[in-house]
Order: structure tokens, then sequence, then C-alpha cells
């Protein structure tokens, strides 16, 4: 997932950087996500790993890093299983 996650944010997000993202580049104080490329990402995490981004876990602090990214979307996936 991790993998994953962090392949995704550099293939669409990292273009020009000099440097590939990491698990804990803080993507919002970057400016590497906006408004415009946060819901981008919401789309692109429930393409790839088949789950729904509520609006309630639509905040920053999902979105502030890789890892916090990573530890949504592992929340979202229990979820749906355990329903």
């Amino acid at each position: 997932m991790e993998k994953k996650i962090l392949s995704l944010l550099n293939e669409n997000y990292a273009l020009g950087l000099e440097e590939q993202l990491s698990l804990d580049t803080p993507l919002l104080e970057l400016n590497i996500l906006d408004s415009s490329t946060f819901f981008d990402l919401i789309e692109i995490i429930q393409a790839e790993f088949g789950v729904t981004v509520p609006l309630t876990e639509i905040k920053p602090d999902n979105f502030a890093s890789a890892h916090a990214i990573v530890r949504m979307t592992n929340d979202l996936l229990a979820s749906s299983a355990a329903a």
C-alpha cells in the first residue's frame, strides 16, 4: 500500500521536483497538493483501491503526507471489509 500510494503521488504530483516524494513529505505545506489536485487524488485513490472516500474523510489531516493517505486508505479498506 505504501509503495503504491507513494508511486501514484510521484507519478502525478512530483513532476518538476528535484527529489522524489517520501512518506513524510508535507504535501499540503509544500503546495504539492492544492485544491484542484486534491479532488483528482481522491478519484485516483478510489479507482486504485476500490474504496469510497466519504466527505467526512476529506480533511487536511488525511492528506498532509503520503503516510496520512496510506493510513486513511487502510482505514477505509478495513471499514469496507467489516461491512
